[in-house]
């Protein structure tokens, strides 16, 4: 019992602690001693540099997703839906890779809708700021929205639509706009956009009939087979997007 007793408070405070960026980063999947913890690795104590005050950075997002670079079941009308994005602190991110999707995100996967999940994310202290690109844009076009950070919610993430598709859609979960090295505000950051499955559709081609899973699947990455590109290869980017500081 004492064991067990012991097992939890240890499992709490490693929770705690690898919630801190500063901590994950020198001390993942470690944890703390102090209350009985059995793990030989040690824990680390190291200073988190904030940056300070707010900075606002643009989400420029550019499409690359053309029948040469992804011709497999290549659809006639590729296109993206409008990008919407949010502010917030670590751990706080609206998605994430084998995390279950909200009806946000469901209703933005499957229809591109934006309301939703602004309204969810809206109606939660843990977001800054929430922004989206107000339209969508072709499969090699432009789109692009501003977001605020601070000090304490200086990451940012977002998604878009990929149209037509049962529910899959490209995006970042979360992307740290702070160094902690130096307590600088980043300038710009260069990320390329892979596809995602949000799980809340059973459709396997890009024109499949809707078929919802009643109880949604985890999200996950979308690998070459099926659609995109031939199995075995590696996936080509279906974009990038561009995440600039706007002022000093």
């Amino acid at each position: 019992m004492v064991r067990k007793i012991l097992l939890l408070l240890c499992s709490i405070v490693c929770a705690d602690a690898l919630s801190d960026p500063c901590l994950r980063r020198r001390s993942e999947k470690r944890c703390l001693k102090e209350v009985g913890c059995v793990w030989d690795q040690t824990y680390e104590v190291c200073e988190l540099n904030r940056c300070n005050g707010t900075q606002s950075f643009s989400v420029s997002f550019t499409g690359n997703w053309t029948e040469d670079r992804h011709p497999i079941e290549y659809p006639s009308n590729a296109h993206f839906s409008a990008l919407i994005g949010a502010s917030f602190g670590y751990g706080d991110a609206f998605w994430r890779k084998k995390g279950i999707s909200t009806e946000g995100m469901k209703d933005m996967a499957e229809f591109g809708g934006t309301f939703t999940l602004t309204s969810e994310l809206e109606d939660n202290e843990a977001y800054l700021d929430v922004a989206t690109s107000g339209s969508g844009t072709s499969n090699t076009g432009d789109m692009a929205l501003t977001l605020e950070v601070d000090a304490t919610r200086d990451q940012v993430g977002f998604v878009s639509m990929i149209a037509p598709s049962p529910d899959w859609f490209i995006g970042v979960s979360a992307v740290e706009l702070c160094d902690y090295e130096t307590g600088q505000w980043k300038s710009n950051i260069t990320l390329p956009m892979f596809a995602y499955d949000a799980g809340t559709d059973k459709g396997k081609l890009f024109d499949s009939d809707d078929k919802p899973n009643k109880n949604h699947k985890k999200i996950k990455k979308i690998k070459c087979g099926k659609v995109f590109c031939k199995k075995k290869k590696g996936f080509v980017p279906l974009g990038y997007t561009e995440v600039v500081r706007l002022s000093e």
